[in-house]
Parts: C-alpha cells; sequence; structure tokens
C-alpha cells in the first residue's frame, strides 16, 4: 500500500512540474504553504455528483470544490481564479484540499481555507448537509444583484442568497 501511495505520489509530482503530494505531506515548494482540511466526507454526494459533472478531460473537475469528496489521495488540480496559482488536492481522507504557496498576490479571503484571486469570486456551495467551496469569475463585478450572479449558482443547481464583492452565495431553499 506504501509503495502504491508512494509511486501515486511520484506520478503526480511528475505532472505538476515538481510540485505535488508525496506521501500525505503537501510540497509546493519555495516560499510556504497553506492548507485546509474538512473531516467528513461522507455526506458530499450532492456536491460530488456537481464536481463531477465537467472535468477537464485530465480527470480533474473543471473547478474543484475545496471540502467536497474526491475520488484519488493525491490526485492534484488547478483552482481557476485562486490566489497564488493554489492547487486542489485530494487528501488521505478523499476530501479536497486547498494548498496555495505564500505570494504577494492581493487575495480574497473565502471559507474553508480557500483564498480567490482579487479577479475572481469566492463561492460558497451550501447544499442540504455539506458546504463546499470554490473560486469562480465574478459574473456582475460592481455590483451585488443576485439574478445577474445566479448563472454561477445554476451550474449547482442551487439559488443566489447572496452576492457581495467578494462572496457569492448558494444554497438550496428546498433542501
Amino acid at each position: 500500500m506504501r509503495a502504491s501511495l508512494l509511486l501515486l505520489g511520484s506520478l503526480a509530482l511528475a505532472a505538476c512540474g515538481g510540485k505535488g503530494v508525496v506521501d500525505g505531506h503537501h510540497d509546493l515548494g519555495a516560499g510556504g504553504a497553506t492548507t485546509s482540511s474538512s473531516s467528513d466526507a461522507s455526506s458530499s454526494s450532492d456536491a460530488s455528483s456537481v464536481a463531477a459533472s465537467s472535468s477537464t478531460g485530465d480527470g480533474c473537475p473543471e473547478f474543484p470544490l475545496i471540502q467536497a469528496a474526491c475520488t484519488i489521495p493525491g490526485q492534484v488540480c488547478p483552482v481557476p481564479f485562486a490566489c497564488c496559482n493554489g492547487l486542489a488536492i485530494c487528501g488521505e481522507k478523499k476530501v479536497w484540499e486547498f494548498s496555495s504557496p505564500a505570494c504577494a498576490q492581493p487575495c480574497i479571503p473565502c471559507l474553508g481555507g480557500l483564498s480567490c484571486s482579487a479577479s475572481g469570486i469566492c463561492v460558497d456551495y451550501q447544499f442540504d448537509s455539506q458546504e463546499v467551496f470554490s473560486c469562480r469569475q465574478d459574473p456582475c463585478p460592481g455590483t451585488t444583484d443576485c439574478a445577474c450572479a445566479q448563472t454561477v449558482c445554476d451550474t449547482a443547481g442551487l439559488t443566489c442568497q447572496s452576492h457581495a464583492a467578494e462572496m457569492l452565495v448558494c444554497d438550496c431553499p428546498t433542501c
């Protein structure tokens, strides 16, 4: 088992230009790293099905949902609109974790340990029994109109609850 984890980690390391996860330790090169994780992956079927509905072709979801369930521990995927080119890493408990090197880029603090680039917006997806997070491009910069931002919530089958300058909350009012 340990040998297969080392092999998987080595493959992830090679695929990410020297940045990856080996034997459960997060190594993103110089500058340190910040990491967040969740311990409950059992109630993530709604978020998992949303994350799996669109992928990049390399097995990575187009927009990894931080704290949602994942299937391949050690898998490393880019997080679009994340601060400092942060990565989603499928942790040992099969939950997406966010890791980002320290950098001088202005960042938007998000929930779940995620931070988004200044050109993005933090999205808080509130499913019936789980809350997951993603960075997305703000569809309506300069406005707090939920009707305008609803397109982002639609991708998860949710409804826009609130839209602020740096945060979009999508929830399921009928769950």
